[in-house]
C-alpha cells in the first residue's frame, strides 16, 4: 500500500510540474505575439542576407535591402546569443512556420522550431520590434 501511495504522489508530482512548465511556456510565447504585425507562414530560403539576435527566442532575418523577418522560435535556444552563424533548416526551398528550426553550427542537433515569422517594413520597424522585445 505504501509503494502505491509513493508512486501515486510521484505521479502527481510530475503532473503538476508539467503544468507549471506548460503555463510558463504560454506566458513566454504570449510575450512575442505581435497582432499589428504582418504574420506570414513560409518565406523563400534562397535570399538570406543576414540576421540579428534579440534574445534567446527571437532574431531578426534580413532578406534585402529593406526586407525583414522577425523570427520567433518555440522556446528558448542557449547558445543563440552566443553564435556568429545561424543554421536555418528549409523544405523544398522555403523556410515554414512549426516546421523548420533554427540551430547553431556549435550544437547543431540543438534545434528549436520556429514558431511564427512576421513581416517587418524597414529598419524602422526592426527597431521598435527589437526596442518592444527587450523591454519586457
Amino acid at each position: 500500500m505504501l509503494r502505491l501511495n509513493n508512486g501515486l504522489v510521484l505521479i502527481l508530482s510530475l503532473v503538476l510540474i508539467g503544468c507549471a512548465s506548460s503555463i510558463d511556456n504560454q506566458e513566454a510565447m504570449a510575450r512575442y505575439q505581435f497582432p499589428e504585425l504582418e504574420s506570414v507562414s513560409s518565406i523563400n530560403n534562397w535570399k538570406l542576407d543576414g540576421w540579428e539576435v534579440i534574445d534567446q527566442q527571437s532574431l531578426i532575418i534580413q532578406t534585402g535591402p529593406s526586407q525583414f523577418y522577425l523570427f520567433v522560435l518555440s522556446r528558448r535556444h542557449s547558445q543563440l546569443r552566443f553564435a556568429e552563424s545561424i543554421l536555418v533548416t528549409s523544405t523544398a526551398g522555403r523556410v515554414k512556420v512549426n516546421f523548420d528550426t533554427v540551430s547553431t553550427p556549435r550544437d547543431p542537433m540543438l534545434k528549436v522550431p520556429i514558431a511564427a515569422m512576421y513581416k517587418l517594413q524597414g529598419r524602422e520597424a526592426v527597431a521598435a520590434i527589437k526596442q518592444q522585445i527587450l523591454a519586457e
